[in-house]
């Protein structure tokens, strides 16, 4: 059989820089999935019960590290490497040719794809939780995870009429009022959300969270890129009175020498200052466009930032008005899904799926190599009278990246 790597590089080379991963889907066990993924309602399922049904699709990840430090193999991604050829996984290839992929200035600096995205998908609101800063997360082998949402149109028709998000707390509140919260986990709905504050989700805008922030998520279909991490504390332990929250989760953020007590703990977690103020002023993001609009629609497109402000990752919308051809250039390697519409970039078939049943290849998400995406991806919109529409994912090494609206 041939070398993984040579099938790798025959794809790069035969679609000019941009290659294929193959979907990777996340199931979980403590909600239920919302089902607007586009995963056949048949395969929601795909491992078991015990599992958890799929409400995730990750997109570009290294594998993050669990409590150990081990990585879970079942959160990479992998390269597709044509018809019967198998796939790799992302971090080998980056380990054999990661100056091509990513470039040897992001190699040298960062090392790797340091970033990821997902959507994710839940029938019901998030609990109350919260992403350690550095400081805790580190302690037990994981890394800080500051986060960014988009909301994007075309996955939320429908919000089951959750579309709140909490965030932070509400002025006044104490530490000792937010410890009997925790105190009474395993005694009935503790009501944390009564010392947070809500804000209503707009569709098609987004919002940037640091790392120690408070947070209970609308059941929006969300696009969040991120840090490469998975650490959380869960602080909420009944959602919409029937889905509990097992303290037991909050287990992998714990060390295991610690010997005090575990409420305050999870307290002192907490980045308590920073969980107070205005969080629509502090950190909600309409989209930026790149360019003068007008500029960019007389030349057949527009692309608008949709995840800004922060060092480690950023993301773009793209939308390529019916009937054009138009070439697109950045600064660093990028992943990118579809949303709308088929064509084709740089020669490579792209379309947009309905249903995609699991295990199944698709033409919807790719990686553009760092040279290619500098020299410029060239991207056909066959259509007549649909926009082709893609969201854009990139590592900590993007320079033309807004740090403020």
């Amino acid at each position: 059989m041939s070398n993984p790597i040579s099938l790798l590089q025959d794809q790069i080379e035969k679609y000019n820089g941009v290659v294929r991963f193959a979907p990777l889907w996340i199931p979980r066990t403590f909600l239920p999935p919302g089902r607007r993924l586009k995963l056949h309602p048949a395969d929601l399922y795909p491992f078991g019960l015990e599992k958890g049904g799929i409400c995730e699709r990750w997109f570009c990840t290294t594998g993050v590290p669990g409590a150990d430090g081990s990585i879970d193999a079942g959160t990479i991604s992998r390269f597709y490497l044509g018809k019967g050829n198998g796939e790799i996984l992302f971090p080998e290839a980056i380990d054999a040719i990661g100056n091509d992929l990513l470039g040897k200035e992001t190699m040298d600096t960062l090392g790797t794809f340091k970033m990821f995205a997902k959507f994710y998908d839940y029938a019901t609101a998030l609990p109350h939780h919260m992403h350690p800063k550095a400081k805790y997360a580190n302690r037990v082998g994981m890394n800080q995870k500051p986060e960014s949402y988009y909301f994007p149109v075309e996955l939320n028709s429908i919000t089951y009429d959750h579309d709140l998000t909490y965030f932070g707390l509400l002025p006044g509140t104490t530490k000792d009022q937010f410890l009997e919260c925790i105190r009474n986990y395993d005694k009935g709905d503790n009501n944390v959300l009564l010392l947070s504050q809500a804000y209503k989700v707009k569709i098609g805008t987004g919002w940037f969270l640091p790392a120690g922030i408070l947070h209970a998520p609308a059941s929006v279909v969300t696009y969040e890129p991120q840090y490469i991490s998975d650490s959380l504390v869960f602080y909420q332990n009944v959602v919409e009175l029937k889905y509990i929250i097992d303290d037991r989760m909050n287990d992998a953020i714990i060390p295991k020498d610690y010997k005090g007590d575990r409420a305050e703990y999870l307290l002192e977690l907490i980045d308590w200052d920073s969980n107070f103020g205005n969080f629509h002023e502090k950190f909600y993001h309409e989209p930026l466009p790149v360019k003068p609009a007008e500029e960019m629609l007389n030349e057949g497109y527009y692309e608008e930032w949709i995840s800004y402000g922060a060092k480690d990752f950023s993301a773009k919308r793209l939308r390529v008005l019916p009937g054009q051809t138009v070439t697109i250039k950045d600064t660093a390697s990028y992943g990118f899904v579809m949303m709308q519409g088929n064509g084709r970039i740089n020669n490579m078939e792209i379309e947009t799926p309905a249903v995609i049943r699991f295990g199944q290849q698709t033409a919807d998400e790719g990686f553009v190599i760092k040279a290619t995406a500098v020299e410029g991806v060239t991207i056909m919109n066959p259509s007549e009278y649909s926009d082709l529409v893609m969201l854009k994912h990139f590592n900590g090494d993007n320079s033309e990246v807004p740090m403020e609206a």
